[in-house]
């Protein structure tokens, strides 16, 4: 068998063929990634954006359960005020009564 003789201008043609095919590759791998990293950001930022929202819902919660107790605490204080007042005015009444009649 007598070996075909490969010209330089078809060796030349094959590499030309296989750098455009690797560089489709490459630049499709690029794209991927781009993409890849594009959806990993948006994901990210949800996930982020769910826990800034999460966090200010814990912060409102608690901000409600600060105001329900100071809310008692003032109601408690008032109570504690009134049956300071009536004892006062009932001793006020009494002693009175007490040096009027």
């Amino acid at each position: 068998k007598a070996k075909e003789k490969v010209t330089t201008q078809e060796r030349n043609a094959a590499i030309e063929a296989l750098v455009l095919k690797a560089e489709k590759r490459l630049h499709a791998n690029i794209q991927r990634g781009k993409k890849e990293k594009a959806k990993q950001l948006k994901e990210m930022k949800a996930a982020n954006f769910e826990v800034k929202m999460t966090g200010k819902i814990v912060e409102h919660r608690a901000a409600l359960v600060r105001q329900k107790a100071e809310d008692e605490t003032k109601k408690k204080r008032e109570k504690q005020l009134e049956r300071k007042m009536y004892d006062l005015r009932h001793a006020l009444e009494a002693n009175h009564s007490r040096n009027t009649g």
